[in-house]
């Protein structure tokens, strides 16, 4: 299959993001494909809608994605708190509506924040997005699960690109929680299992990811060498030989230690980390192994999938909220979209000289 379209910049749509977005940010859910007030917000969805809108704007400068940025980032200025640590549950009155918010949460969050500062956002911006970073980062520290540190080494390799990989402080942290990341590693790894746990959930890219940007950061190569490995377990996990398509982990059941995986319910969240991780990896190694399982990756939003369904529509922008025996998940929330951007931009990201 030719990516004809998909490296093409004009199929990343802002169409439905728009849509489901308000003056306060971006909704949760959708009834169907119509925005739903009675879902509220969450920090979740904003932090990663605001990496959409940075991205796209700094490969196509368009003006409605940077204020779409600022909505954004404003949200994450509203929930952060004093202690840095951020409220994720909002409703539609924009009432907190917990005391604070998840580790994934502050994960997403300071990725997002480190993305602006690695932008060329407006300079303001960047300084608003900086005292957020700098109030955030000491919680860093303290997180206790490998998908939040695993964002945060994200978020962190995306800011050591403005702020230098010379800061002490910052390699400190890197090292601390890629080092975490290898301790569960070694930790759960053993012939025929090389992941950071019993079981694969969600998002299970982003644990390569984060490696993969710590060993760009440090040159440390165990780093490296687990990054990559574990990802060579991931992609043989995730592909479908019969098919000839990537076949992700479904959140109905997941994949057990000695279990079976599951096959549905597959989210767009999957692909986008399975297509990021790859992409980096191969970024690293030059390796077509990579590429190809990236490229897969994005394929997968346009009907290359165990039931040839189309996820994503580049005329709506508008991506099903998962893969089910019967078809597409008919609605189309805020993270199936944001994934399926996020996948895109990405991609193309990588395909420019």
């Amino acid at each position: 299959m030719e990516l004809t379209t998909v490296v093409d910049i004009t199929a990343v749509n802002l169409s439905h993001l728009k849509a489901i977005s308000d003056d306060t940010g971006v909704l949760q859910f959708t009834f169907f494909g119509v925005p739903d007030p009675k879902s509220g917000y969450t920090t979740d969805d904003n932090a990663r809608a605001l990496i959409v809108a940075t991205l796209h704007h700094k490969l196509t400068g368009d003006e409605e994605a940077l204020k779409l940025a600022q909505r954004y980032l404003a949200f994450l200025r509203y929930v952060q708190r004093d202690d840095g640590w951020f409220h994720n549950f909002i409703g539609y009155d924009r009432r907190f509506l917990d005391e604070i918010g998840s580790e994934d949460c502050f994960g997403r969050s300071l990725w997002a924040l480190g993305t602006v500062l690695n932008s060329d956002l407006p300079e303001l911006m960047q300084k608003a997005a900086l005292v957020m970073w700098e109030k955030s980062l000491p919680n860093a520290a303290k997180l206790n699960h490998a998908r939040p540190k695993a964002y945060s080494l994200v978020g962190l390799s995306e800011a050591a690109n403005k702020l230098g990989k010379s800061c002490p402080s910052l390699l400190g942290l890197v090292r601390q929680l890629a080092d975490d990341l290898c301790h569960l590693y070694l930790e759960h790894v053993d012939r025929y299992w090389r992941w950071f746990e019993d079981v694969m959930t969600y998002s299970n890219g982003v644990l390569c990811e984060g490696l993969l940007r710590a060993y760009q950061l440090t040159g440390e190569q165990r780093y490296l060498t687990v990054g990559l490995e574990a990802l060579r377990f991931l992609n043989e996990v995730c592909w479908d030989e019969k098919e000839d398509c990537v076949s992700l982990v479904g959140n109905r059941g997941w994949y057990r230690k000695g279990g079976t995986k599951a096959e549905f319910a597959q989210q767009p969240v999957d692909a986008m980390w399975l297509c990021w991780a790859n992409l980096t990896a191969w970024e690293i190694t030059g390796e077509d192994e990579f590429k190809a399982m990236a490229q897969a990756s994005v394929e997968w939003f346009f009907g290359r999938n165990i039931i040839s369904a189309q996820l994503y529509d580049p005329e709506t922008g508008a991506c099903h909220d998962g893969l089910e025996p019967h078809g597409v998940n008919e609605h189309c929330g805020a993270e199936s979209t944001i994934s399926a951007l996020l996948t895109l931009l990405r991609w193309h990201q990588s395909q420019k000289p």
